[in-house]
């Protein structure tokens, strides 16, 4: 009899497992807890933030995000390149000291080189806007970002249900 017992539950166990692997690709990274990122509205309620934040009127948001998507792609292209470098340290643990300073050394540079990039796209922000709102811009851009990132914290799964994934909340 222990013997069915224990087949019986060998047998649970393994089709408990086997469904479980079958879901994991429908979770993410991190067993469920993790919202999945979606570029398109991303971009979309970054403007919406951005526009309420900084009082843009539509004139000013027609003028203003082409050349804020422009930054963001530029900015895109540059992470990339940086991401690229620090994969490369992580994934050969035979690196000399002089691959690392080189790698170190070109991700401290392509930091410098999007601030820079900042700096010039701010000032073509200035064209079609004065400095009071372009600070204004830079402002809701950063808190945006602030909040959206606190959206795919794994522990914060209290979040409230109904509203759209990975975006900072409005606040009353």
């Amino acid at each position: 009899m222990k013997k069915y017992v224990a087949i019986i539950t060998s047998l649970v166990i393994c089709l408990c497992m086997t469904a479980q692997s079958q879901d994991a690709p429908n979770r993410g990274q991190n067993g469920g807890n993790r919202r999945e990122f979606n570029p398109e509205l991303y971009k979309k309620n970054m403007k919406e933030f951005v526009i309420t934040h900084a009082k843009l009127t539509e004139a000013e948001a027609t003028n203003v995000f082409p050349i804020i998507n422009e930054l963001h792609e530029k900015q895109h292209k540059l992470m990339g390149q940086q991401r690229g470098l620090m994969r490369k340290g992580m994934h050969d643990a035979n690196l000399s000291e002089a691959e690392y300073e080189k790698i170190i050394t070109q991700s401290t540079e392509l930091d410098v080189e999007i601030k820079k990039l900042e700096q010039t796209y701010f000032k073509k922000l200035h064209s079609v806007l004065p400095w009071k709102k372009v600070y204004a811009v830079r402002m809701a851009l950063n808190r945006f970002q602030m909040e959206a990132l606190k959206q795919f914290r794994p522990e914060r799964s209290n979040r409230n249900d109904n509203a759209q994934k990975g975006m900072p909340q409005k606040k009353n």
